[in-house]
């Protein structure tokens, strides 16, 4: 199974809240674009869980002020529950540092059980 928990433009933080569903491996991919306007070098987006940052889709920006699409990342983790009973975790994507995202960026975060 999978869902799609974020699917929109820019730009970030973005924030859902989804609703776990018991402790089975989850796997998340998340992709998008995004800028640097002040130094060549890394730039991306970060994926945090519940506010712990878990994963980077990543990119080197060679040129200033050009939009570039990250590269798609998978992470595998398992969502808490509270005595076996499933409960709601926050799912956010924020910048790297150096990176900068706007309405011109799209961002997807998919969840495959």
């Amino acid at each position: 199974m999978k869902k799609v928990i974020i699917d929109q433009a820019g730009p970030l933080p973005i924030s859902v809240q989804v609703e776990g569903i018991g402790d089975i491996p989850v796997i998340f991919t998340i992709s998008g674009s995004c800028y640097t306007n002040t130094n060549t070098g890394m730039t991306g987006i970060n994926l945090e869980i519940d506010g712990s940052q878990v994963a980077q889709s990543i990119i080197y920006a060679n040129n200033l002020n050009v939009h570039l699409a990250t590269v798609t990342k998978a992470y595998e983790t398992n969502l808490d529950t509270d005595n076996g009973v499933p409960k709601t975790h926050t799912i956010q994507l924020s910048n790297l540092p150096n990176t900068v995202t706007d309405g011109n960026d799209w961002f997807t975060v998919t969840m495959h059980v």
